[in-house]
Order: structure tokens, then sequence, then C-alpha cells
């Protein structure tokens, strides 16, 4: 080959390698495209919540000195606290206003101030639930039963002392202690304490609300016989006779021989004796409404259902009072919600007397404006008196209906409160003086 081929080739391949090693460089050395960045919001910080320093717990008060019982148990077998007839603990001291006060003499309450002398021991703080100075007091079961029935305890000389055992969370603490007996040769101290607070002889608690319906009654008819026939003054006073004669039988302790023991039959007949008042009454005020033409038949319906009302109000009055008697009569607390349903019903029952007076208002009304022109002035007069009485009776017939549901009202609460003490079993505490003396027995009524 010849020799300047070869030299214009070589000088060629260097020229071709100088140029790709440039142009690498060039390329190599270039600056990179910017990259696209998103930005990203910085994520919120959590918001702090300052802890709020918890109070540290009080250190619990070291107990100084001997536990005290939380209950006394009296019972005659010394030492044996299954057979204790009587418990003793402090009262709680929202329970206080509650308790009634049973009426006893100075040296009735100094009978028991042996059995309670060691009340004080109880255990008992400030700042706790509990009152300083009164004393629930319980009865055994089975002993509160026995004496309830009439149970007389025989009376022993060698067992009828008491012996007061100290229980905390229900364990025995210490030994028995005495309690002095004042009645030796008597009754024993358990079954006195129960007859002052459960006496057999008591009034129901019904019964000042059954006097108070009495007297009631009574004096509506006084001012009911100026308005209606003497014959109807009679039928009333024969059924007042028998409502109190009933009362009578039903706040008799026990049961005799004879018209007592069929107190809820007669109940039966005088309640309908007064259902068939309320009817008639009704009925005669319906027919008043629908045959009054003139102002004379107006004023006469008007004068007419002035006695009516009078009358329908004590027929209200009557089955209110047997309602109660038969609650008195009965310790079945579904009888007794009824009869209590029953007395609110009997007023709801009660007639409206406004459709018969604002037919007698309209028809005066009617006269004065429609004829008055042929009306001396004698007729336009009565015309308008018969207005105004219409105007009057409603304003009476409104202070009735008032007056009745009032008192049915009050008269229902006593009965429900009853009804629900009546289901419980009675409870009573003891009230102790600061020298630890009796100072009251007390009954809680709610």
């Amino acid at each position: 080959m010849d020799n300047s081929l070869i030299t214009a080739f070589l000088l060629g391949a260097c020229v071709v390698g100088c140029g790709a090693g440039v142009a690498w460089q060039v390329l190599r050395r270039k600056p990179a495209a910017a990259r696209r960045i998103e930005r990203v919001g910085a994520r919120p910080k959590s918001v702090h919540v300052p802890e709020t320093p918890q109070p540290e717990a009080e250190a619990e008060r070291p107990t100084v000195g001997v536990r005290r019982p939380d209950m006394l148990a009296f019972t005659t077998v010394a030492g044996d606290v299954t057979s204790a007839e009587l418990f003793v603990q402090r009262a709680l001291e929202i329970e206080l206003p509650g308790y009634r006060e049973v009426a006893l003499q100075p040296h009735e309450k100094k009978e028991f101030d042996g059995i309670f002398a060691h009340n004080a021991v109880l255990a008992w703080e400030p700042d706790d639930e509990f009152a300083a100075d009164t004393y629930a007091v319980s009865f055994s079961p089975v002993i509160e039963n026995a004496l309830a029935a009439g149970f007389e305890p025989r009376v022993n000389a060698t067992s009828n002392d008491l012996s007061v055992i100290a229980l905390r969370e229900g364990a025995e603490m210490g030994e028995p202690m005495s309690a002095p007996d004042y009645s030796w040769g008597g009754p024993q101290a358990v079954h006195r304490l129960f007859n002052l607070l459960d006496p057999a002889e008591q009034k129901h608690g019904l019964e000042g609300e059954l006097r108070h319906e009495l007297d009631v009654i009574e004096e509506r008819l006084r001012k009911l016989k100026l308005f209606i026939p003497a014959v109807r003054g009679h039928e009333w006073k024969h059924r007042w006779d028998e409502l109190f004669d009933l009362s009578r039988d039903v706040r008799r302790l026990g049961l005799e021989e004879g018209r007592a023991q069929e107190r809820t039959e007669r109940a039966d007949q005088l309640a309908a004796a007064m259902r068939a008042v309320n009817a008639r009454i009704d009925t005669a005020l319906k027919t008043y409404v629908n045959t009054i033409r003139t102002a004379d038949e107006a004023d006469h319906a008007l004068t007419e259902s002035i006695a009516l009302m009078d009358e329908r109000e004590v027929a209200v009055l009557f089955l209110r009072a047997i309602a109660l008697m038969r609650v008195i009569a009965s310790d079945d607390y579904i009888h007794g919600m009824r009869c209590s349903s029953r007395i609110a019903l009997n007023v709801q029952e009660f007639p409206s007397v406004h459709p018969l007076l604002d037919k007698s208002r309209n028809i005066a009304l009617q006269a004065l404006e429609v004829e008055s022109r042929g009306m001396n002035e004698a007729q336009m007069a009565f015309a308008a008196a018969v207005k105004k009485d219409a105007d009057r009776l409603a304003d009476e017939h409104d202070a009735v209906v008032a007056r009745l549901e009032k008192d049915v009202a009050r008269l229902q609460k006593a009965i429900d409160r009853h009804l629900i003490l009546q289901g419980k079993r009675r409870r009573y505490a003891v009230r102790m003086t600061p020298d630890n003396r009796v100072d009251a027995l007390l009954v809680l009524e709610r």
C-alpha cells in the first residue's frame, strides 16, 4: 500500500478520535435540567395539652385507739347474736327530716335510758353521712311479726335481762355488755319499746283526712238545704246519717257483730245512690238547655241550676269520702290506687253548666237587641238581670270545679303517701340528749 494513503488514513483517524473526545467532554460538562420539586406543607404539630396535675391521694389517717362497732345487738341469750331481738345503729342524716316524734311522757322516756346507754360507743366521724345523736332502731323480723300479731312474751325473771353484743362488719367485738333492767317482773323492755313505737290502738294515717271530708260535707249540706225542697233536704239528711255511721264503723278498731261487718255492702249502696243523684242532675241540666226559649224560662233554669250544682258538688264529696273509707278499710295497694283514681274521675265527670249559661245569655241579649222596642222598662231590666245571673253563675261554677280539683290533688297525695308507707316495713329511731339519755322515740314517715 502506498505510504501517502496510510498517512492520510491515520491522520483522519486521529481527527475523528479527537472530535469524539471533545464532544464527550462537552456533553459531560453540560449542566443537568432543573427538577420540579412539589412543595408539601409542613405537618401540623400536635397541640400540646398541659397535663392537669392530679391531686395526691390523701394519706389514710392512722386509726388511733380501739376500733368502734357499727351496730349493737340486744339479746336475752347471753353471747348468742343469732337470737338478737333488737338492733341499733346510727341513723342516716338525710332521713332525719322524715321522722315523726312519738308523744311520750318523761317517765316513759326514762324507762329506756338503760337500754340505749351504750349507743355512744358506735363509730362516728363528723364528716360522714350518719347522725351524731339519732340512732336507727330495728327489731328482729321474727320478734316484730310475733309482736304485731299480738304475741305476749312470758316474763321470766331469770332470762329477762338483756345482753348487748357489739358488731363490726358482722363480726362480734369483745365480750357482751349488760343492759340494766328497770322493769323486773313486768313486760320485757323490747316488747314495751315495740308497743310504744307501733301501738295496736293507733289512729289510721288517713283518719284526719276523713274527718276533714266529713266536716266539709256537713258544711255544704247546711247551705244546700236553703235551695232545695224540704223533701229532698230530708233525703240528704238521711244519707248524711248513713255516711257518718259508716265512717264510724270504718274507724272503729276491730270488727263487731252486726252492721259493722256489712260496711262494704253499705258503702256500695250509698255510692250507687250518689251516682243516681248525679245522673238525675246531669239529665236535668241537659233538658234545660234543650227546652228554654224565653227569658222567663232562662231565669227559671238558672234558679234551678244553682240548687242542682250544689247538690252535684255534695254528691261528689260523698263519693270522695266513700272512696277514702275504702282505702282505710283495705290494705290492698291496687285497690287503694283504684279508689284514688276514682276520686279524680268523679271531678272530671262534673257537668259543665256553660252550655245552659250561654243559651240563657243569648236569649237575654236577643231580647234586648231585637225585641227591645216592644218591651217596657221592667222587661228590659229583667232580661239584663238574666244575663247578669248567667255571668255570676259561670264564675261560681268555675270556682267550684277549681276547688274540687285542688282538694283531689291534696287527697290523692295523702293516699299515695299512705299506700307507699303501708307497703314498707316501718322504721324507727331514738334520739339521745347530750348526756346520753333518751330524748325522743321516732317513726319514719317518708
